[in-house]
């Protein structure tokens, strides 16, 4: 009998080592963001697999979904983009909390219209699509609420050719 128990708390004991030594999360979120001056105010949806290299770096893919509508105007917005990302835990990632700051390289897709008045008081639609390269700026604040549930916020900046993109999100996440 006391040899099962014995043999059962080490299966136990080497699971729960397994569960907290995991290097992949899948994360999920939605908050506000700004395109350009912040003339477009768009929700935007963010789903990324994260892996952890070491206490101190971690490397993030991921893509993003915003829509907005501005009725003053007539004026709406989509845009998609693809994210690759390099953090470092200046802190150490202690697998409670996780602060991290990120470098990465975007890909985003925007496109926007307008209904535009006619002298006749009817409208015509204006649309405009446009890719574009660019890099990010992320500070990231994780807690882990057990050994696989995450909450965290996300702050980003992220810079292209002809426009920029900034947002602030709140997220969940499970480690596998």
């Amino acid at each position: 009998m006391k040899k099962g128990i014995l043999i059962l708390a080490l299966i136990t004991m080497s699971f729960l080592a397994h569960a907290q030594d995991s290097k992949f999360d899948i994360r999920m979120g939605g908050g506000w963001s700004f395109i350009g001056s912040g003339d477009y105010h768009q929700s935007m949806f963010e789903s990324e697999l994260n892996y952890k290299s070491n206490h101190y770096f971690a490397f993030s893919a991921g893509f993003a979904f915003s829509q907005s509508y501005t009725a003053a105007v007539s004026t709406n917005g989509s845009m998609l983009q693809l994210n690759g990302n390099a953090f470092i835990s200046p802190f150490k990632n202690n697998r409670r909390n996780d602060f991290r700051i990120g470098l990465g390289l975007s890909n985003i897709w925007i496109t926007s219209g307008s209904d535009l008045p006619k002298n006749d008081n009817s409208f015509y639609n204006t649309q405009s699509d446009r890719t574009s390269l660019g890099a990010n700026l992320i500070l990231e604040n994780t807690f882990a609420i057990n050994d696989h549930f995450l909450i965290g916020i996300k702050g980003l900046v992220q810079a292209y050719g002809d426009t920029a993109h900034s947002g602030i999100l709140g997220k969940i996440g499970y480690r596998f």
